[in-house]
């Protein structure tokens, strides 16, 4: 009977020790706190990660956490403050290249999740969609129950800020439209400011008896002003005519958020009744 327990002895042994090499399981998970900011703009990637077996746990050093972003269009908001939240403290971090990379310093519990979250903000345009963030956790030497949950790649799109536009600045070029029935056009210049170069605005023009509008704008990045076409229709009553230019930034042809208006005033002259000699009517002008 000895050689039977010797040998179940070590059957046992060898489960156990099966068991345990395979009780951690490393896992993340993260997404932005918004899909989309703007040049400039700040939002949060909020990090999940941690142990999701209910066994094992990790010990301090087992666990490094990488958190790599595509600088060219996003960034952190600063690369001397690690990331944060509720358990960005269990690791010592380090910056290079576009990563953050945090070993963890205290142990990872059984079923243990920790919240870890860290500012990006916009540096370009994302003219070709979305663009992704790597996440990765790498056990150091210790076994991990299940690799396929040891990654992730959330994604961002990064896009211009509604146009500022300058109202007071603005002009209407004719100022002054005739009543006579027939179509006028002119030009109204909108005043505007931090136009990001690259990006694709869109300008209308609105009001009784006047309308107009430059679909799509893309900006130089440069310009101070921006000519909006404008057409009177040649109706109305003689005085003073508001029209509106509203302006915003276009993302597949479709207006992105609340859009920035100006109004100015055009002014409406009754026609010009001339009478030529052997005429039978007056002339409109």
């Amino acid at each position: 009977m000895k050689p039977l327990n010797f040998c179940l002895s070590i059957v046992l042994l060898l489960l156990c020790n099966i068991f345990i090499a395979k009780a951690q399981d490393a896992t993340v998970g993260a997404s932005f706190a918004q899909g989309s900011i703007t040049v400039g703009g700040t939002t949060n990637l909020n990090i999940k990660t941690g142990n999701a077996s209910g066994n094992g746990s990790f010990a301090p050093g087992d666990i490094v956490l990488q958190i790599c972003v595509p600088t060219q269009f996003y960034t952190f908001a600063s690369t001397t403050v690690p990331p944060a939240g509720t358990d960005g403290g269990s690791y010592n971090w380090t910056y290079a290249n576009g990563c953050w990379q945090g070993t963890n310093n205290t142990t990872i519990n059984p079923l243990q999740i920790q919240n870890i979250t860290v500012p990006v903000i916009g540096v370009a345009i994302t003219t070709a969609g979305a663009q992704t963030t790597q996440l990765n956790v790498l056990p150091q030497g210790a076994t991990d129950e299940i690799t396929s949950n040891n990654s992730a790649a959330p994604s961002l799109q990064v896009t211009a800020a509604i146009p500022t536009m300058s109202c007071n600045t603005n002009t209407l070029s004719p100022n002054t439209y005739t009543i006579n029935g027939s179509s006028q056009t002119g030009t109204y210049k909108v005043g505007v400011a931090n136009l990001v170069g690259g990006a694709n605005y869109s300008f209308e023009i609105s009001g009784s008896n006047f309308s107009g509008k430059l679909p799509s704008y893309v900006a130089t990045g440069s310009e101070n002003t921006v000519d909006v076409p404008v057409t009177y229709n040649g109706g109305g009553a003689v005085g003073s005519q508001q029209v509106t230019v509203t302006g915003t930034i276009v993302s597949s042809g479709s207006p992105l958020g609340t859009p920035n208006t100006c109004n100015l005033n055009a002014t409406l002259t009754a026609p010009v009744i001339t009478c030529n000699a052997g005429s039978v009517a007056p002339t409109v002008r």
